[in-house]
């Protein structure tokens, strides 16, 4: 334990800290975040965490005075075949900011990482967000991809968009995902990867496209998060309205 702000200070895991002690930290944390986060309620943070595979148990906390200030939590998965860990939010309370603590949140993870096997950790971060790239950076993470996101808020019901013929498109459970795994043509990203549409179980729903009861094509959609997860067809089916017809 040591002493900054005036305040005593502690780094420990987030385990047996109650989510609604979690859920305000981040509320504090993400207050002046590029993006508006009023939506994330305690119930969605653990779906979020859930569908990310979020283990308090080597998630650090920066505690102030016994008040949580600062997170980082970390979603344990494969990736690329390769035990691997990810940061599904870090957050400091802005008193808390540029004073090393987010290094520090890291270094005070990494050993029980290591204990975990993990071989490499990820993150996403927007590119706008130069403060908290720089603070990465500083602790060892590398640009590997850039991702772009979409969102769509329709203004009333999607018109209809018929499957070619001979398609038809029925609801289905995470039995099908390995067909369209083994044939992903890019790694997704960690929030929709495939681990993430199971890890999620009946939050997430899948239909998939099919002829003559060969799936052709997929979508998931985490229906509490609104949350498209992946569209998918088939090499030989694309170009046909496939995916279209799935997303509407």
């Amino acid at each position: 334990m040591t002493e900054a702000n005036g305040l005593k200070t502690e780094l420990r895991f987030l385990s047996g800290v109650p989510w609604a002690e979690i859920h305000r930290a981040m509320q504090a944390s993400f207050a002046d975040y590029a993006i508006d986060m009023s939506y994330m309620t305690e119930h969605f943070l653990e779906l979020r965490s859930r569908k990310n595979g979020v283990d308090l148990a080597v998630s650090p906390g920066l505690f102030a005075g016994g008040e949580l200030v600062g997170f980082t939590l970390v979603g344990l998965g494969p990736r690329r075949g390769e035990p691997a860990a990810f940061d599904s939010a870090t957050g400091l309370v802005r008193a808390w900011r540029g004073q090393g603590w987010a290094s520090a949140l890291f270094a005070h993870a990494l050993p029980a990482l290591r204990k975990r096997g993990v071989k490499v950790f990820v993150l996403e971060v927007l590119q706008g967000n130069q403060a908290a790239i720089r603070a990465y950076k500083k602790s060892g993470f590398r640009i590997v991809r850039e991702l772009d996101c979409f969102d769509l808020r329709p203004q009333g019901p999607l018109a209809a968009a018929p499957p070619p013929a001979g398609i038809t498109i029925e609801r289905a459970g995470s039995e099908v995902l390995p067909t369209f795994e083994r044939e992903a043509g890019w790694p997704l990203s960690w929030e929709c990867s495939f681990d993430a549409q199971r890890r999620s179980g009946r939050d997430v729903a899948i239909w998939v496209a099919q002829t003559g009861g060969d799936p052709v094509g997929m979508v998931a959609f985490h229906t509490a998060l609104s949350w498209l997860m992946a569209c998918q067809v088939r090499p030989a089916w694309r170009r046909r309205g496939v995916a279209s017809a799935l997303l509407r």
